[in-house]
């Protein structure tokens, strides 16, 4: 008697996991802030003087599509125009 009755609580126990499972997988994704403002990484490594001029052009290129260009300083006057 005892096994039909475990085999029965086991059975509405993995119905209940299923119906568990399936809201979760229903519930639209969230994507937190973090991840949401995260840049894609440079493809070139920088290495020091050698590849700096590409290294700096694929930076810029990715800041600027994200709307983030106006964070680079072009020279120095600009950059102490900017901390008054």
């Amino acid at each position: 008697m005892t096994g039909t009755s475990g085999e029965k609580e086991g059975d509405s126990s993995i119905e209940k996991l299923c119906e568990i499972l399936s809201k979760i997988m229903e519930q639209p994704k969230i994507v937190s802030e973090v991840v949401k403002y995260a840049l894609e990484q440079n493809p070139i490594k920088l290495l020091g003087q050698k590849n700096y001029i590409s290294w700096a052009r694929h930076a810029r290129l990715i800041l600027s599509s994200y709307g983030y260009e106006k964070l680079l300083v072009t020279d120095e006057g600009e950059m102490d125009a900017q901390t008054k």
